[in-house]
């Protein structure tokens, strides 16, 4: 009887990373469509003008298309892991403040954090091509192709289901709790 532990098969373990990344990317696409449903409540709710509450939607497409360019180059420079933790990380904080939001600006904060969040998605998608075997690769990246598609229409009836059973912080404290 050997007592020497066994590796977990390479096809395993990317299929596990495979799993993960596809769950972070949809995760990230929900995020970006929590607010949908109540965006025109945001100016009675944050207390401001509705021009103004729009940036709440516009904040997190400049800051996320910002995230994808430099991600990329970041997840080169100090590799992928670390980016796709960090990008992780901002998506909790953005979510939390958000959450925690009852006036525009710390609003305007959580959501730029989540739109940098979106980084995640190319730097997933590149450590798909790294760690999975090569008849697997494209498979994994249409899969997490496919997961961006199904977090953003996931998240406009479940966003709008919670904020008509609960107060409409919820959610962002869902948001919150899916990122972690």
């Amino acid at each position: 009887m050997s007592t020497t532990p066994t590796a977990v098969p390479v096809p395993t373990r990317a299929l596990l990373t495979v799993v993960v990344l596809c769950f972070g990317g949809m995760t990230v696409s929900l995020t970006q469509t929590l607010v949908i449903p109540i965006q025109g409540r945001l100016p009675d709710l944050l207390g401001t003008t509705p021009s103004n509450a729009g940036w709440v939607v516009t904040i997190t497409l400049l800051t996320g298309a910002v995230s994808m360019v430099m991600s990329g180059r970041l997840g080169d420079l100090l590799g992928k892991q670390r980016v796709l933790v960090a990008t992780a990380c901002l998506l909790v904080v953005g979510s939390l403040v958000s959450a925690l939001s009852d006036s525009l600006a710390p609003m305007l904060a959580g959501r730029a954090l989540q739109g940098m969040a979106l980084g995640f998605i190319p730097v997933g998608i590149a450590l798909m091509r790294e760690v999975t075997p090569p008849e697997m690769t494209n498979t994994a990246i249409a899969a997490m192709s496919a997961t961006l598609g199904v977090g953003g229409a996931i998240g406009l009836p479940l966003s709008a289901f919670v904020a008509q059973t609960f107060d409409w912080h919820a959610i962002f404290w869902m948001g919150a709790a899916l990122s972690a």
